[in-house]
């Protein structure tokens, strides 16, 4: 084999170098995908954080809801009690199944009951 120049170590030379090239590239592109999938992970972790946060709100306005009608309904039924207990006692303030009369009322029923002649 003829060696014509520095033909071979120049081409040994160059072989090496675009190795080294090449490895620095792919170590480059693997730690850029690294770093997109942490990010990625990152994004996804924020979203179901958000999500989870959200969640927790409407259930909390829903109990809040649920509160509140719960509160209206007994207030309701304390405002129907009460309305029964007037209504009883301006039926008959007694309660005892009698009714009063006024004094006036038990003359006046005397009054026109007898046929004058």
């Amino acid at each position: 084999m003829v060696q014509v120049g520095n033909w071979r170590p120049s081409a040994a030379k160059a072989g090496t170098e675009d190795k080294a090239f090449i490895a620095a590239v792919n170590r480059c592109a693997t730690q850029r995908q690294k770093q997109e999938q942490v990010q990625k992970q990152e994004q996804v972790q924020k979203q179901e954080q958000v999500q989870k946060q959200e969640q927790v709100q409407k259930q909390e306005q829903v109990q809040k809801q649920e509160q509140v009608q719960k509160q209206e309904q007994v207030q309701k039924q304390e405002q129907v009690q009460k309305q029964e207990q007037k209504q009883k006692q301006t039926r008959n303030p007694f309660g005892d199944g009698s009714v009063e009369s006024h004094p006036c009322a038990k003359d006046a029923q005397g009054w026109g009951t007898h046929r004058s002649e």
